[in-house]
């Protein structure tokens, strides 16, 4: 390792090492999580559903199939938390926190893209906590 990176190397089709230069170290991004009462295992998903509107049966399903504990919905279109198509998403026995873009003109009709939603469990406790308002990312 020099400064923060790492060779990097891979082994070709005829077993030879392969050299690829120098690559930046990355940190893992799992962490563990413990539970209170230590006998479930979380498992967590991730859905870009591109709007929820007609497809609360198929996240609802998958949720459910997949034995998910925590699901994050990113794009869901939705306006607030009073959202037929999205309290439709969840599972008996699951909660959900979510954060609807806000809309620049209040008068319109048109989709409101954009939108998020925490979909969990209701044995395990999630909030909304605020954050600051950013002006580029």
């Amino acid at each position: 390792m020099i400064d923060g990176f790492e060779r990097h190397f891979s082994v070709g089709r005829d077993g030879r090492l392969l050299y690829h230069g120098y690559r930046g170290v990355r940190a893992s991004a799992l962490k563990t999580v413990q539970r209170h009462n230590d006998v479930d295992t979380v498992l967590i998903g991730l859905f870009n559903s591109r709007s929820v509107t007609g497809k609360s049966a198929i996240i609802q399903q998958c949720i459910a199939d997949n034995k998910l504990s925590i699901v994050a919905l990113t794009e869901s279109w939705h306006d607030d938390a009073a959202s037929p198509d999205l309290i439709a998403c969840a599972p008996a026995g699951f909660k959900f926190v979510e954060k609807a873009r806000a809309r620049t003109n209040e008068l319109s009709i048109l989709t409101n893209h954009g939108g998020v939603c925490l979909f969990h469990n209701s044995t395990l406790r999630a909030r909304a906590t605020q954050l600051p308002t950013c002006a580029t990312f």
